[in-house]
């Protein structure tokens, strides 16, 4: 399991080193690491009495889940610009928003348990984006761009390890690669140009909170401690 990872971080660097790289092949190399990331993650087990895992995504996560109106009459009550969904809609992301925040409340939870925690939850919210309609039977329109905020608002980075192996970062500080850093400061860029345009269609600012939740994604998983001693 450790190889595919291998392989696919081996894939995704000779793109990134490609200097005539297209975005359809970057595109390619991200989708393919993202899933490599998670399957490896998803594989990893833990010893008999585990470990405490790393909280900060789900923390961040969650506090980027925003609600929109509920309606019982299929929008007919609401101006073409307001965003709704049904009350099972709403219910079910409430849901996954307890049971992550169950994790999230537990000291004893495990990696394991949190990295679960964490996919759980990005299902729900896609789900819920995608269950969103707007105005009189869902003919509306509007650039909501109230989630990319709260995703912009939640990014965080940390050190750069430029020996490429942590030695050059504290060890009870994060860090990652500065190609790492490059890739995903790409993606946040992107979304800012998204949420600072006044002519962004609604499809744009999904496809931008799509990409950025996976930047964040990837680049929290790239994080490592550092070595270095006080």
């Amino acid at each position: 399991m450790k190889g595919f990872l291998v392989s696919a971080v081996s894939s995704a660097q000779a793109v990134v080193n490609n200097y005539y790289g297209t975005q359809e092949q970057i595109v390619s190399a991200l989708n393919n690491l993202e899933i490599a990331i998670s399957t490896y993650k998803n594989a990893q087990k833990y010893g008999l009495s585990g470990y405490t895992g790393d909280k900060s995504t789900l923390t961040n996560l969650i506090n980027s889940v925003q609600y929109v109106t509920v309606s019982w009459n299929n929008g007919s009550d609401l101006s073409s610009n307001t965003a709704w969904t049904t009350q099972a809609d709403q219910d079910a992301l409430i849901s996954a928003v307890s049971s992550a925040q169950t994790v999230l409340n537990n000291y004893s939870a495990s990696q394991y348990d949190v990295t679960n925690a964490i996919n759980n939850l990005n299902n729900a919210i896609s789900t819920y984006k995608n269950a969103q309609k707007y105005g009189p039977y869902g003919n509306g329109y509007y650039g909501d761009k109230s989630w990319l905020s709260s995703l912009l608002g939640s990014v965080n980075t940390v050190n750069i390890s430029y020996t490429g192996n942590g030695q050059d970062v504290y060890y009870n500080e994060k860090w990652t690669t500065l190609d790492a850093y490059n890739n995903f400061m790409l993606v946040v860029d992107s979304a800012r140009s998204v949420s600072n345009s006044s002519y962004a269609s609604q499809d744009q600012i999904n496809a931008a909170v799509s990409d950025l939740q996976n930047a964040i994604n990837i680049y929290s998983y790239s994080q490592s401690y550092g070595s270095r001693s006080y």
